[in-house]
């Protein structure tokens, strides 16, 4: 028979639960987190979460100086940018590791442009919202470029795949800065998303997931990677298999793993995506449009208010995929961001002109080849080496 144990004063047995120790911990973690307050100025999410818009962002705040421009844009602008640079320079380029194009350096100082340097912050996937919560949270105060070039394509404000601003990565990466607080229910289109940040906000504990993550990731590699040698970030995997991990983890890319090559015409290829766009464009989204029309509308207002010049580029598109939108909806999209522009004093230019652009220069039915992206990024510098107006005004027979 066991001894009956007096230590604990009776009715107090609860103290000896799993449950007792861990809402006492969750207790007092919450009461540290309230106490060292929220880094807005620099990235305070690990390392496990290297994302494209993690290397660009902590790249972009290591900067000494603001860039004279800026580029924006989903993957149209990331391609034509980095492939570009791949041509100029004649070798590998990493998209990861260097956001700076010495192309576009030396393009802009020979057609005398009032800009000179340069810097990506164009992500795979950015929409308008995310457009205006990297330069609301990023390009700001002494990081204030001079001009921004947005790449615009229908997809950025009419994707009927999308969810709501707050779903993005770069949303997430903007939030973890501070820079969508204004903004992060109305972001929220599900009662479950905003349930959920009320409470975050109750308990900070929840806004440091990642954190805490990113602790027990370097606890694990310190514990096993000394000991046994083993070098976590120079592991490989099958391309199928990191896929699958992609669709299954948050983004984690390394410096090294996003590439593009100097185009060569005689392995030159074309892939069709035109399944991925038939699922985007299958139906128009009116309160997805407006949204992200409003976003846009922010930006405008915001570069106005802080004297920044910014030029909105329509990339160019194959016919195939243009074709895929029916007609008075890319009429819509073209006519509203023209307007919305010149509404805000701003311009609007579309490059999106087949007399410029083969079907040669395409690498799929959106993204262009090394050689349509040298050309790509000869036309933007062309619209930053003019007048605001001269480079404003639209084509009309596009209208």
């Amino acid at each position: 028979m066991f001894a009956q144990n007096t230590d604990i004063p009776k009715g107090f047995g609860f103290v000896k639960s799993d449950a007792f120790f861990a809402g006492l911990l969750f207790v007092v973690l919450n009461i540290a987190f309230v106490l060292v307050p929220k880094d807005s100025t620099h990235l305070n999410f690990g390392v496990p979460y290297r994302s494209r818009i993690w290397w660009a962002a902590k790249d972009f705040q290591a900067q000494k100086k603001a860039p004279d421009v800026v580029f924006l844009g989903a993957s149209d602008m990331t391609c034509a940018f980095y492939k570009a640079e791949a041509n100029y320079l004649k070798k590998l380029q990493t998209e990861l590791g260097n956001h700076q194009s010495k192309y576009e350096e030396s393009e802009l100082a020979r057609k005398d442009s009032p800009y000179r340097t340069n810097f990506c912050l164009a992500i795979p996937g950015e929409v308008a919202s995310d457009a205006y919560f990297i330069v609301s949270t990023l390009a700001q105060g002494a990081s204030k470029p001079k001009a921004i070039f947005y790449s615009m394509t229908p997809r950025d404000v009419l994707d009927a795949t999308f969810r709501d601003p707050s779903s993005t990565d770069i949303f997430k990466a903007m939030s973890s800065l501070g820079g969508t607080r204004d903004l992060e229910l109305s972001a929220r289109h599900s009662a479950l998303d905003k349930t959920e940040y009320v409470l975050s906000e109750i308990f900070p504990i929840t806004q440091r997931k990642k954190q805490c993550v990113t602790w027990q990731h370097q606890l694990f590699h310190n514990l096993l990677g000394g000991p046994l040698g083993l070098q976590f970030d120079s592991i490989t995997a099958p391309v199928a298999l990191r896929k699958i991990a992609l669709l299954e983890l948050p983004e984690d890319f390394s410096m090294e793993e996003v590439t593009d090559a100097p185009y060569d015409a005689t392995h030159a290829v074309f892939k069709s995506n035109l399944d991925e766009y038939q699922s985007r464009y299958r139906q128009f989204k009116p309160a997805t449009f407006h949204e992200q029309m409003d976003y846009l509308e922010k930006l405008c207002r915001l570069c106005q208010e802080q004297n920044i010049a910014l030029t909105i580029g329509n990339c160019p598109l194959t016919a195939e995929n243009r074709a895929l939108l029916p007609k008075p909806y890319y009429d819509l999209y073209l006519r509203s961001v023209a307007t919305l522009l010149d509404k805000y004093g701003q311009t609007f230019v579309n490059l999106d002109d087949p007399a410029v652009f083969s079907h040669d220069d395409f690498y799929d039915t959106i993204h262009l080849n090394g050689k349509g992206a040298s050309k790509y990024m000869s036309e933007i510098t062309d619209v930053l080496s003019k007048s605001t107006k001269l480079a404003g005004t639209p084509n009309k027979k596009e209208l």
